[in-house]
């Protein structure tokens, strides 16, 4: 039997993320909804270079063996995917500094 151990990108939930933290704040500072999609729009190439997903297929092996692997490939899946949720913020937050709020 053979195993396959996915690193599914959660671009959709991140995205979601990105979007309200600069909606709300955004908005509330005086924003209109045109330049907040208009950021979006400028930092969604940035947000999909972060985007990471990898398949890895596992020889045959004792299904023991395969549950033990699969369950520390599920925590490495977990640190990568919460190490690039805090690049992808460093990121934006520093693209929200640069932004030209005014002229947009």
């Amino acid at each position: 039997m053979s195993n396959v151990v996915q690193f599914p990108a959660k671009e959709k939930a991140l995205w979601d993320a990105v979007v309200a933290g600069v909606t709300e704040p955004a908005t509330r500072a005086g924003a209109t909804e045109d330049q907040v999609e208009k950021f979006l729009k400028q930092f969604k190439p940035t947000f999909e270079k972060f985007l990471f997903e990898y398949q890895m297929k596992l020889p045959s092996m004792p299904e023991s063996l395969a549950e033990e692997i699969t369950e520390e490939m599920s925590k490495f899946e977990k640190a990568l995917q919460d190490y690039s949720a805090g690049l992808v913020m460093e990121r934006l937050m520093r693209e929200i500094e640069t932004f030209d709020w005014r002229n947009s």
